[in-house]
């Protein structure tokens, strides 16, 4: 067997000199040394590629969990604002109420005033009783994301 003819036994392989010279030329500034163990011979380019598109996937993934996490943080706001409302305009009642029960208390004298005076306040505790639970009833049916 001539020394320019690749043997056909794979692991006794004998390479000509043109090919070696090839093979030290690409692999010129893109293999490293792995210190005690072998030799390793990698893409550069592929490799960074390889990197790119996880970089890339993993943005994609924080992104769409930022913009679910943003929706969210959009229906609790809004959830709450109309909590928020519905509480003010149930206070404003009750304060109109309050105000109408001191109105007419002025033409009272003190005896009467003071006998109708505990029923108002159990009236008062009774009303602000039955708004949170109504806030609540309306938080539950909500959902769970709504109280978030």
């Amino acid at each position: 067997m001539n020394k320019d003819t690749i043997a056909i036994d794979r692991f006794n392989a004998r390479y000509d000199e043109t090919y070696k010279a090839w093979l030290e030329h690409n692999i010129q500034d893109i293999s490293f040394s792995v210190p005690n163990i072998y030799r390793s011979v990698e893409d550069k380019e592929s490799k960074a590629l390889i990197e790119l598109r996880e970089v890339r996937r993993e943005a994609q993934e924080m992104h769409e969990e930022f913009l679910r996490k943003q929706e969210e943080d959009k229906y609790a706001l809004e959830s709450v604002t109309q909590e928020l409302e519905s509480l003010r305009s149930d206070l404003g009642d009750l304060n109109l109420w309050i105000g109408d029960k001191k109105n007419g208390m002025y033409l009272e004298d003190w005896e009467e005033k003071g006998c109708r005076s505990e029923g108002y306040l159990l009236m008062i505790q009774y009303r602000l009783q039955h708004l949170m639970a109504q806030n609540k009833r309306s938080r539950s049916e909500a959902g769970p994301s709504g109280a978030s």
